[in-house]
């Protein structure tokens, strides 16, 4: 199945944090990516837990990104969305073997 996959997409621009506003969620997320947050950008993420926000900002981030704990708490919400969009799914599981794939970033 896997040798059906014949194109490789690489993201390399930010769209949903751009522009000078969400600059500092950027550096936020880019910390946590790389294992040293600050208490600024604590505090910064802090301020957007979804049981301390009004209903009605909460309703604005129904396709925001979101930060979990624990990959089960990811994989609950994945699932529970992939569910609302009744649409058939694959799970393919997969091992890092490949000629280059010690070159990955992510294994």
């Amino acid at each position: 199945m896997y040798e059906k996959f014949n194109r490789s997409v690489f993201l390399k621009q930010v769209v949903r944090q751009a522009g000078d506003s969400q600059k500092p969620f950027r550096d936020a997320l880019a910390a946590l990516r790389d294992g040293n947050p600050t208490p600024e950008h604590f505090h910064l993420l802090c301020t957007r837990i979804q049981n301390r926000l009004p209903p009605s900002d909460v309703i604005g981030f129904e396709d925001a990104l979101r930060i979990y704990r624990t990959n089960d708490q990811v994989n609950a919400y994945n699932r529970e969305h992939l569910e609302k969009i009744q649409k058939p799914i694959i799970n393919i599981a997969c091992d890092s073997t490949g000629r280059e794939s010690n070159k990955a970033a992510s294994r």
